[in-house]
């Protein structure tokens, strides 16, 4: 069967002008071209209980609060993608997954996550913040997220003064890292003889290396 992927914008703003916006859609191009689907929501477009009542009936269905939760528990897989602000994620994007934490079955392991987090300073300078306090950081939790198990996390720094090239390669990369997700996924989900896992079909694995899209490009964080 098929797992879910879901792409979280963190961004506040859902804009396409924005830098996340790129990033998500390169994730979601890595991961369709291992010939899986995505879906992703936008955190800014979370329409609170206020505006839905301003809003006009449009016939669309309205992204809300309960919904994205739900989708998030659904999820097999997350990509969580944000902006460091003030040293943690964007309020709005900690009030959804703290949501997800309290619904969520104690029971029920948390679900896997690919973090891709833009900031201002350059990531070196975070890094040697946050290592000395790498084994308590699942405690600590530095992006104060809940409800989520970080598989990989991915720090682009200095994405104001980017040069556009470096913007390029790290959408490139990103796509790269979606990849890598399914193809662990799709490892974890083949059967296993005496300890070794059962390899790839020849022709699923010719479609894995075969197959590409390029992310749209976008010039602003």
């Amino acid at each position: 069967m098929e797992n879910r992927f879901l792409i979280v914008n963190g961004h506040p703003d859902p804009s396409g002008r924005r830098y996340c916006a790129a990033l998500c859609e390169a994730y979601a191009a890595g991961v369709r071209s291992r010939g899986w689907s995505a879906e992703r929501i936008d955190v800014g477009a979370i329409l609170t209980q206020t505006s839905m009542r301003s809003q006009e009936p449009s016939g669309l269905p309205l992204l809300t609060a309960e919904y994205a939760v739900n989708k998030i528990r659904e999820a097999d897989h997350l990509a969580i993608i944000f902006p460091l602000w003030l040293g943690a994620a964007p309020h709005t994007l900690q009030l959804l997954f703290d949501s997800v934490a309290r619904v969520t079955n104690l029971r029920q392991a948390p679900v896997a996550a690919d973090l891709v987090v833009t900031m201002d300073m350059p990531a070196l300078l975070y890094r040697t913040h946050i290592d000395p306090h790498r084994k308590s950081a699942a405690t600590r939790n530095p992006f104060y997220l809940q409800g989520y198990r970080s598989d990989h996390s991915t720090l682009i720094g200095s994405v104001n003064v980017m040069a556009q090239t470096e913007r390029e390669r790290w959408l490139a990369e990103v796509q790269a890292i979606a990849g890598r997700a399914v193809d662990r996924d799709v490892a974890a989900r083949r059967p296993s003889v005496l300890g070794w896992r059962v390899p790839l079909s020849l022709p699923v694995w010719l479609k894995q290396r075969t197959s590409h899209r390029e992310p749209r490009l976008a010039s602003r964080h």
